[in-house]
């Protein structure tokens, strides 16, 4: 089953930074989580770590990985209510808002990650308006930008653009949602997760991002496969990394 929003479709078998530069664990308990969030307040502010002056209202782990290992790294936390910049690992405070969060990260040595994770409607505050949050723990992959470049003297792309019949893991109807990704208009991503689901992107500035952002909130191992007139598939890719879009 699939829907579409506008053109794009999928199918589903200085805001005050609070930085606790700690084991990352998730804080358990109300009280603890008051704590975690209220304490480093002050010294989130006075090292102007935030740029923008709104409360924040939850609490995050982030934490980063290079190759299967735990890393540190800077990143830059960021939506429409403000934007954070904390080195990695980190338990930091956010403000909600129903706009995803981005979140890129780098190391010294040049390994990137970039990775958004949408916000979830969970109820509604007082006055009927919605409330909204984002996942508690917020996991990155590291790897080289350069990976995700192709020249001409690159490896020959997994398949032609337009060949249909050789898309990994999706069924007949991810087929003909990727007949219409090739006759939409660019900019234009296709993204695909090991569990089936996939999503189309025509038109939108960003597409590629947008692809992999809406193909992650289905859970599974999602890679682009076609981004504008270029088949990119490539199974040793980093899920989060497409910056180089």
């Amino acid at each position: 089953m699939s829907e579409s929003m506008g053109q794009v479709a999928v199918k589903a078998p200085a805001k005050q930074a609070t930085v606790q530069p700690a084991d990352c664990r998730p804080v358990r308990g109300a009280a603890a989580r008051l704590a975690a969030i209220a304490a480093p307040l002050v010294l989130a502010a006075a090292a102007g770590c935030a740029t923008y002056g709104k409360p924040v209202n939850q609490e995050v782990a982030l934490r980063v990985s290079e190759g299967g290992e735990r890393a540190e790294a800077n990143c830059v936390v960021s939506n429409d209510a403000g934007t954070w910049t904390v080195v990695a690992p980190v338990v930091l405070g956010v403000t909600r808002s129903e706009k995803p969060l981005e979140v890129e990260c780098s190391t010294p040595e040049g390994m990137k990650a970039v990775r958004i994770f949408n916000s979830v409607r969970f109820g509604e505050l007082p006055g009927g308006q919605a409330a909204y949050a984002y996942p508690d723990e917020l996991e990155l992959e590291l790897a080289r930008p350069d990976r995700l470049q192709t020249t001409g003297v690159s490896a020959p792309a997994f398949a032609r653009l337009d060949d249909v019949a050789v898309l990994p893991y999706v069924d007949d109807e991810g087929r003909e949602g990727y007949r219409r990704f090739l006759a939409g208009g660019l900019p234009r991503a296709f993204a695909i997760s090991d569990n089936g689901h996939w999503i189309r992107v025509n038109a939108a500035r960003g597409a590629a991002r947008l692809a992999m952002s809406r193909c992650q909130t289905y859970g599974g191992r999602c890679r682009l496969y076609a981004v504008d007139d270029e088949v990119v598939w490539d199974q040793k890719r980093s899920t989060d990394l497409v910056a180089s879009y």
